[in-house]
């Protein structure tokens, strides 16, 4: 999309646009840089759409207040004209930014996935300001990710993932077997010329468009899934045992020991699991030795242990690395979890239900009744050794 605005060159080939002078061309990327902080009012950002008029040491015309306040009638914002760009919310700036455009008054309308975060609402009034430009004889480019709004907004699509995959009117284009090979799963849309209602539009966009367009998305779902699953009963019996921060402390102790393994090793998984392993084992211990000279118990020196176990392994990762590598060792990412990661994840979570269905019962009792088991299990112990007592005895 930069491309076709001119702010970047291919890296092979070349890109025109027939019958379109640069100044014909307006462009909204995904992310903007812009300082809202800046003391701008609504009104004197929408007249920018006409820059290449003034330029850097001309004057707007009187005559442009008359279309600039049309513009921000258009897209709902004729009431904050004069209020700082700073105090307009998410959806009332992407208003202010399609103003903007429409000053602009270009021929060929780039944009780069304009209705992302924003509330249905606004979409709406976007995509209406969509169709006049349609109906007015501009050209609109615009990368979508919602289905549904490329069939009920644009004529043409094209499909794209990593190469063409279809590129004619939307409804042929966008068919179950195109989507499938786009990877979208060919997930059918609702019923022809009916679109859907803003909430559910919303819902989809939010909860299910990640993991219909994105493999990764998918993948990191099993995977919590399968960890959500193991964990569960974990964190169960660990707060009846009232050990949530013991816990808390001891994943946290692997932090200094896995940060030394990615200095020494770097990204090896047997140097980052043996030395935080071995880091973990040493907190525990210290936490323990604590505990035994603190004088009214051990929270408090296991609050301590968490924050020096945290701080251990942020000082250390800091040493070596950015802090993309910082976060990727400490806290992970959802892009490194594979098919052998999914494997050993339900490996993981299939042997620690085994083991908790196994011993459920008792860990149970001793979860909400600690002095009945141990009542119960010394009272076994006394009837045996009496047994026997009376065994020799005779």
């Amino acid at each position: 999309m930069a491309m076709l605005a001119g702010l970047a060159r291919p890296q092979s080939g070349m890109v025109r646009t027939e019958g379109v002078t640069p100044g014909a061309i307006s462009y909204l990327p995904q992310a903007t840089a812009i300082e809202c902080d800046y003391p701008v009012s609504a009104l004197e950002f929408a007249a920018l759409g006409r820059w290449r008029e003034f330029g850097a040491f001309g004057t707007p015309s009187y005559g442009l207040l008359p279309e600039v306040m049309a513009a921000l009638q258009t897209v709902g914002l004729q009431d904050k004209a004069t209020a700082p760009i700073a105090e307009l919310s998410v959806g009332q700036f992407r208003r202010l930014l399609f103003a903007r455009l429409i000053v602009q008054q270009a021929r060929l309308v780039l944009l780069d996935e304009p209705f992302a975060a924003i509330d249905a609402q606004t979409t709406d009034d976007l995509l209406a300001v969509l169709r006049g430009w349609h109906a007015a004889g501009c050209t609109v480019v615009a990368v979508l990710h919602d289905i549904g709004q490329v069939r009920d907004t644009l004529p043409n699509a094209l499909l794209l993932n990593r190469r063409v995959v279809a590129w004619d009117a939307t409804a042929a284009a966008l068919t179950p077997d195109s989507l499938a090979a786009a990877g979208m799963g060919g997930r059918p849309a609702g019923p022809a010329g009916r679109p859907a209602p803003p909430g559910a539009r919303l819902m989809r966009a939010l909860l299910l468009e990640p993991f219909w367009s994105y493999s990764f998305m998918r993948t990191a779902l099993v995977a919590c899934l399968g960890l959500a699953l193991a964990n569960a009963p974990v964190g169960v019996l660990l707060l009846q045992r009232r050990m949530s921060l013991t816990a808390g402390v001891l994943s946290h102790a692997v932090m200094p020991g896995a940060a030394l393994g990615f200095l020494v090793a770097g990204y090896s998984v047997l140097a980052l699991s043996l030395r935080g392993v071995a880091a973990g084992v040493l907190v525990a211990l210290l936490a323990s030795a604590a505990a035994r000279l603190h004088a009214e118990g051990s929270e408090a020196p296991l609050a301590v242990m968490y924050l020096m176990s945290l701080a251990a392994g942020v000082l250390l990762m800091s040493l070596r690395g950015s802090n993309l590598d910082l976060m990727h060792v400490l806290f992970g990412t959802v892009l490194a979890v594979d098919a052998r990661a999914l494997a050993f994840i339900a490996l993981v979570a299939t042997i620690t239900l085994l083991v908790l269905a196994a011993i459920w019962r008792p860990l149970a009792v001793e979860g909400f009744d600690p002095l009945f088991l141990r009542s119960a299990r010394g009272a076994r112990c006394s009837a045996a050794c009496s047994c026997c007592s009376s065994c020799c005895a005779s």
